[in-house]
């Protein structure tokens, strides 16, 4: 089972360090704080299928001020603004008349879906994208407690790629493109999703 400590020990293994016994083992806190700066560095580099959520938001019992009806708050797991909002369940046409504003989203439907990116449990993982968080994680490991930049160079190499060979993806690039892959394509927008397209017809 691919765990947070067993991502860390397997960076901490992989730059000759002894692995953790515990998240509450002494240096832990340390390792752990890098671990998430990897895994959000790692996610903000594409849009992974198991790092995506479609959620219904809580609207706010009281009304805003200015404009519109409702307020709705974004989830707490959101690592960033919605990459999506919908006024349907099924999600399958973009909802366009809201604002975000103040970490909360303003519009005049009464019930509301965000599509946001998430940080998923490592067991929601691929093998591939487990593998370059890794790496990438030894690398600052690398840096971090042994001071070692030839090696921290080196293993940033391997996991987001060498700027000096033409196409080369990394570990996490890699696992970015096979996931792409493997959806299926996206919907075609409906003309009714943007006014600008609307206007047209």
């Amino acid at each position: 089972m691919v765990t947070r400590i067993a991502v860390c020990n397997r960076a901490l293994v992989r730059i000759g360090e002894a692995p953790l016994q515990s998240e509450v083992a002494d240096g832990a806190e340390a390792v752990l704080l890098l671990y998430d700066s990897a895994v959000e560095t790692a996610l903000g580099l594409g849009d992974f299928s198991f790092a995506t959520a479609i959620r219904q938001l809580n609207r706010d019992a009281i009304k805003p001020k200015g404009r519109w009806l409702y307020r709705f708050q974004l989830p707490a797991e959101s690592l960033e603004g919605p990459k999506a909002i919908f006024d349907r369940e099924d999600a399958e046409t973009p909802f366009t008349r809201w604002e975000l504003f103040d970490d909360g989203i303003y519009t005049d439907a009464e019930t509301i879906w965000a599509k946001v990116r998430i940080a998923p449990s490592p067991q929601l993982w691929t093998p591939l994208f487990t593998e370059g968080v890794v790496v990438y994680l030894a690398s600052l490991l690398a840096g971090s407690m042994k001071e070692n930049m030839d090696a921290a160079g080196t293993l940033y190499a391997q996991a987001m790629g060498d700027p000096r060979v033409p196409g080369d993806l990394g570990l996490i690039g890699r696992a970015r493109a096979r996931d792409t892959a493997s959806q299926p394509a996206g919907r075609l927008m409906k003309t009714s999703a943007s006014p600008l397209i609307a206007a047209r017809f």
